[in-house]
């Protein structure tokens, strides 16, 4: 019996001794950086008193973090349009072709903001 305590103990202690190495690990995808944050923020104040419910998502798209301002609100038709991290356009969904790639194959979904009136 204690052969198979000091045994369940060992394994126990071996098992919560695993070494890992953090300095080496990428940031998560979904933290923006300061940079970012910043015209994240004028992009919500823009969309804050939204006649129509809007949103900002974030995911990955061609290994590269993207941000989309997407609308959905029944009632409203609009135009989603997919920056990347400095703030600029990269295309819009009028591009039917590239929003139907981009949407099939992006990747790591977050929402990260909705507009609170609609």
């Amino acid at each position: 019996m204690r052969r198979v305590f000091y045994s369940l103990m060992l394994v126990t202690v071996l098992a919560a001794c695993s070494k890992s190495d953090d300095t080496h690990q990428e940031p998560l995808p979904w933290i923006a950086t300061t940079q970012e944050q910043e015209w994240l923020n004028d992009l919500k104040a823009q969309y804050a008193s939204c006649d129509c419910l809007t949103g900002i998502r974030m995911g990955i798209y061609e290994g590269q973090k993207v941000y989309e301002v997407y609308l959905f609100d029944p009632r409203c038709n609009g135009i989603n349009a997919v920056y990347k991290t400095d703030g600029t356009v990269w295309f819009t969904s009028v591009e039917a072709d590239k929003y139907k790639v981009y949407w099939a194959n992006v990747t790591d979904i977050f929402e990260l903001w909705k507009c609170s009136q609609g």
